[in-house]
């Protein structure tokens, strides 16, 4: 969508653009606290959730791990020994970028 002066952006737009998974997450919450909790009982809703969190730790982990894989460190290396280039990557600069600020030490015969 092209941003023209005086034009505004109509409720079919902003729908196309809106993240649906949004909608899903407070519908599962709403039927979580009002109509699970009631029908199964507070210490079944415990029980299930006892269960639940340890597949929510494994699916953060593999989350991460993801990310992780994903990321090239090289390239972050180099775009931040390049220098003020780095500022036009915020990808770099949010939380990746910082602790790599270190010189790169490469393999090799130390100094003579």
């Amino acid at each position: 969508m092209d941003k023209t002066e005086g034009k505004k952006v109509g409720a079919g737009e902003i729908w196309n653009r809106f993240p649906k998974f949004i909608i899903g997450f407070f519908v599962a919450s709403l039927v979580a606290s009002f109509l699970i909790q009631p029908l199964a009982g507070s210490d079944s809703v415990k029980a299930i959730n006892g269960v639940l969190d340890q597949y929510k730790n494994w699916c953060f982990v593999l989350a991460f791990t993801s990310i992780g894989l994903d990321t090239n460190f090289r390239e972050i290396a180099v775009a931040v020994h390049r220098g003020p280039g780095v500022q036009h990557r915020p990808d770099l600069l949010c939380g990746v970028a910082a602790p790599v600020r270190r010189p790169v030490r490469r393999p090799g015969p130390g100094p003579v």
